[in-house]
């Protein structure tokens, strides 16, 4: 096996296994650990949408309706809120979905970081450790399992034949 093949091999496999790994981050789309202490820790208040406001964005239309991408408006809310400890917190977010509600949210968070908060019910976001556990951990290791293996394999055959390769040269060099 040339050396340029070779090569090409070990990029396929590498190329698994960061395909996996970002599945597994855009899935996860949050820090899973923040959300663990969320979930176990988080402490609940009424906040306040402050502003909102509108931007565009390009989004990419799938080639099963017709390809390209189209401009989508979207809106970053801005929010504040006081813990218990009466820190006034003022932070942001574009998944609400407030058509039709009044500027009264309900936000998570932590007590000893406050800084680390959501909007409770909102986004890609688990509500129990339960659902953490299985969207989170299983489903990572369900997306791992899939893609690692492939990209193992993809480079481990692709040293072996090299491997072989070169002792087919080393016997043919000896014979001369």
């Amino acid at each position: 096996m040339h050396m340029k093949k070779l090569l090409k091999k070990l990029l396929l496999g590498l190329f698994l296994e960061v395909i996996a790994c970002w599945l597994v981050i855009q899935e996860m789309n949050v820090n899973p650990y923040n959300e663990y202490l969320l979930i176990q820790k988080g402490v609940t208040v009424n906040a306040l949408i402050t502003d909102s406001t509108q931007y565009q964005t390009d989004v990419t239309i799938p080639d099963y309706r017709g390809g390209g991408s189209e401009e989508v408006t979207n809106t970053y809310y801005s929010y504040k809120f006081v813990t218990c400890d009466g820190i006034t917190i003022k932070d942001g977010s574009s998944e609400l979905n407030l058509s039709g509600l009044n500027n009264n949210i309900q936000v998570e968070y932590l007590p000893s970081n406050p800084k680390i908060n959501r909007v409770k019910g909102m986004g890609n976001q688990c509500a129990t450790i339960g659902e953490f556990i299985l969207r989170r951990i299983i489903g990572g290791l369900v997306m791992l399992s899939f893609f690692v293996p492939f990209g193992i394999y993809t480079i481990k055959n692709a040293m072996k034949e090299y491997k072989k390769n070169d002792k087919e040269k080393e016997t043919i060099n000896s014979y001369r």
